[in-house]
C-alpha cells in the first residue's frame, strides 16, 4: 500500500510511525504487515482486506491468529491513534489561538462533552450477584 493510500485512510498511518513500529517487529514478514496495515487503515472486514492484498480469507485469519502479529497490530493501531491525537491537539490550539469565538465556543463545547462522556463511563457502577443454590 502506498503512502498516498495510507494518507487518506480510515486511519492513516505515516510512514515514519509505520516504519517505527515495523522495526519493533522483525516476525512479521511484508505480506503480513500488508494485511495488518489493509485492515487498520481501511476498516474492512478481514475477507475484504484479504482481496485487496490478492490473499485468500484463510491465510489472513490464521494470520491474524499468531502472537507476534496481534502485538504488531495492536502497537500499529496504538501508534497511529497516538500521531491522531497530537494532530488533533495542534489543530485544537490553532483554533483556541486563531479561531473564531463561534469555532473557540464549538470546540471547548465539543472537549467538555466528551470530558464528560468519559467521566460518567468511568464512573458506573457494577453490581454482582451469586447464586451458590442455598
Amino acid at each position: 500500500m502506498s503512502t498516498a493510500d495510507r494518507g487518506t485512510a480510515l486511519v492513516p498511518i505515516s510512514e515514519k510511525v509505520h516504519e517505527q513500529v515495523r522495526e519493533q517487529h522483525p516476525k512479521v514478514t511484508d505480506r503480513q504487515d500488508q494485511l495488518v496495515v489493509t485492515l487498520v487503515t481501511q476498516g474492512c472486514s478481514i475477507a475484504e482486506a484479504a482481496r485487496q492484498i490478492g490473499a485468500h480469507r484463510v491465510w489472513a485469519t490464521r494470520v491474524l491468529q499468531k502472537e507476534h502479529v496481534q502485538s504488531y497490530a495492536d502497537d500499529l493501531r496504538r501508534a497511529s491513534m497516538s500521531a491522531l491525537r497530537l494532530r488533533a491537539t495542534a489543530t485544537a490550539h490553532e483554533l483556541l489561538s486563531e479561531g473564531s469565538k463561534r469555532q473557540k465556543l464549538e470546540l471547548v463545547q465539543t472537549l467538555l462533552g466528551s470530558e464528560e462522556k468519559q467521566s460518567s463511563q468511568g464512573t458506573q457502577a457494577v453490581q454482582v450477584n451469586i447464586n451458590l443454590g442455598e
